[in-house]
């Protein structure tokens, strides 16, 4: 359905993100949800800055954003997530 996204990893895990690092540098777009299991969510700052495009796929309102996802451009998709929700997100996304 979108051609021109490969899904390349998901990680149900946070506790020690340089398992999944080299992943995180090699990436053009994360999706990421703020209510995340083994960790806190906070130890990816360092991690997810060099990423070009991120869209945050949570329930959680934008206020209660932590500071390093404030703090730098983001697209959001609220959850629940629909397909057309998320066609559009991609569409603002990848626009040049």
């Amino acid at each position: 359905m979108f051609p021109n996204l490969e899904l390349v990893k998901m990680v149900a895990d946070i506790e020690n993100p340089t398992l999944f690092s080299h992943d995180l540098k090699s990436a053009d777009i994360l999706f990421l949800d703020l209510i995340v299991s083994g960790g806190n969510i906070n130890t990816l700052a360092d991690f997810i800055a060099d990423i070009p495009i991120l869209i945050i796929t949570s329930a959680i309102s934008r206020w209660q954003y932590p500071a390093f996802i404030k703090n730098r451009e983001h697209f959001a998709l609220q959850k629940p997530i629909s397909l057309q929700m998320f066609q559009s997100c991609i569409e603002k996304a990848l626009q040049p």
